[in-house]
């Protein structure tokens, strides 16, 4: 996969975390580079705090304030323990974006 396409869906990914996730998502790509993406971004986030979503978010160099809007559109209240402040919410974004191309919806 070229940067640009990594690029190309990275942004992709980003704005479909303001869409409602619990039906599929239709993907820009086919599913053999979907999951191709998905398999190098979950290598490449190890050690990352907020997993792939941080490392999207620091890849398309998201400000503070749409990083707090997207968390606010996943979870309703305040974090109650320390996992739940990690804000990795790439996998609704996965799935969703496998759900379509599998036809399940």
């Amino acid at each position: 996969m070229s940067p640009s396409e990594a690029k190309t869906l990275d942004q992709f990914v980003w704005d479909a975390h303001f869409h409602h996730l619990k039906k599929a998502l239709q993907i820009p790509v086919s599913l053999q580079i979907w999951r191709k993406y998905w398999k190098a971004i979950r290598q490449d986030c190890r050690g990352y705090w907020h997993g792939a979503t941080g490392l999207i978010a620091e890849r398309l160099n998201i400000k503070a304030e749409e990083w707090e809007q997207m968390i606010k559109l996943h979870q309703a209240g305040r974090a109650a323990c320390l996992g739940d402040s990690s804000h990795d919410y790439s996998y609704l974004v996965e799935k969703a974006g496998n759900n379509f191309r599998e036809g399940v919806v």
